[in-house]
């Protein structure tokens, strides 16, 4: 005798992306596959997802196939559940927990925004090497996930960083020291008081006097300048950010959590 789809109870083999799976594409159609070839007639069904999104369905014999008409949101963890109902004959609900991808990861995104702009200053070589920022872990010693406060974005940094002109050195002055700290976004001098993690609110690098295993001394180049020419980034690009990186970063601590990678 033939088994029709009332006679035997539908129940979950796989799904895709697989429960608690992280770094899912905003872009994923989700699949889950079941131990039978779902009715070929479904055209309602009861699907509910947290946080509340507008979804698709469609079925490929055994596999249900949910879409969020919009993409994913960025860096969210939603919980998709099947329950039980009269147009599919589920043996059980189903429920599907899942992260999306963060929009910007350290790795992909920050790291190179960083080296080419800070790190050259914030590295054990150079004259912040108290508040390094040439590491994911360094970093974080100025970042909390979630929190727009977060001290790599604080004003204060940001804005006495783009406004210190000396990293675009005058014609034939490539090779004197800095009479300040560099611009360096999250460092430099203490500015109302703050405090940065490693060290006090002064020049820890010990001003523009040489910095010892970075090959600069008072009559010769800065580390950062030597840092950079050896990467091979624009001196300009010194400490300064532009107000799209800046919300970049933002957008990294805040909606992203400040992600290492995009499974993070």
């Amino acid at each position: 005798m033939a088994i029709t789809y009332s006679q035997t109870q539908l129940a979950l083999t796989r799904s895709e992306p697989a429960e608690g799976e992280r770094g899912v594409n905003i872009e994923k159609v989700l699949q889950l596959q079941f131990n039978q070839q779902l009715p070929p007639d479904l055209e309602e069904l009861n699907v509910t997802v947290e946080p509340e999104t507008d979804l698709i369905f469609d079925t490929r014999e055994d596999r249900l196939l949910i879409k969020s008409q919009e993409p994913w949101d960025y860096s969210t963890d939603y919980i998709v559940q099947v329950p039980q109902q009269t147009s599919l004959n589920l043996e059980q609900g189903v429920r599907l927990q899942f992260r999306t991808e963060p929009e910007y990861t350290y790795n992909r995104d920050i790291q190179p925004l960083l080296d080419a702009s800070c790190v050259g200053c914030h590295r054990p070589e150079g004259r912040q090497r108290n508040q390094l920022l040439d590491s994911y872990g360094a970093v974080l010693q100025y970042v909390t996930p979630a929190d727009p406060d977060s001290v790599l974005i604080d004003p204060q940094w940001t804005k006495r960083h783009g406004n210190i002109e000396q990293a675009r050195l005058e014609p034939g002055q490539e090779n004197q020291p800095n009479p300040v700290s560099p611009p360096i976004p999250g460092g430099g001098a203490g500015v109302g008081g703050v405090r940065l993690p490693g060290g006090g609110t002064g020049d820890p690098g010990g001003g523009t006097g040489a910095v010892p295993g970075s090959g600069a001394s008072g009559g010769g180049g800065s580390p950062e300048l030597a840092y950079v020419r050896e990467k091979g980034y624009p001196i300009a690009r010194l400490g300064r950010w532009t107000s799209e990186e800046v919300e970049i970063v933002r957008t990294w601590i805040v909606q992203d959590e400040a992600a290492e990678d995009l499974d993070s």
